[in-house]
């Protein structure tokens, strides 16, 4: 299974990983982007995140095409946020299911 996204509204964490989780997969990894309140010792008040939705989804299927190809992983989520985003929003998540945990922590 692969589900690959570019979303307009909240990333749910929880939906995400209980997508990728399957009873052949013995390990499951997770990569969650938050929105940080400073950098560089600057304030950030906000983010605004933009896309040319069919490039990046082509992108992104790459990815995950190569991951594919490179390690044994049953399941692939990747989502990406668009939009207006304060500090603490969530937005990308990638999960990877594998069989084993190695591979879910490689890809």
């Amino acid at each position: 299974m692969t589900d690959l996204q570019i979303k307009n509204d909240k990333i749910d964490v929880n939906t995400a990983i209980q997508t990728v989780m399957s009873p052949s997969c013995g390990g499951i990894q997770v990569f969650i982007g938050t929105v940080r309140n400073s950098t560089k010792g600057k304030k950030v008040i906000k983010l605004e995140f933009e896309a040319y939705e069919e490039m990046a989804l082509k992108e992104i299927s790459n990815i995950a095409e190569a991951m594919k190809k490179k390690w044994p992983v049953e399941n692939i989520l990747i989502h990406h946020r668009i939009g207006l985003l304060n500090s603490g929003d969530v937005p990308v998540i990638i999960a990877v299911a594998a069989p084993h945990r190695d591979a879910a922590f490689e890809a």
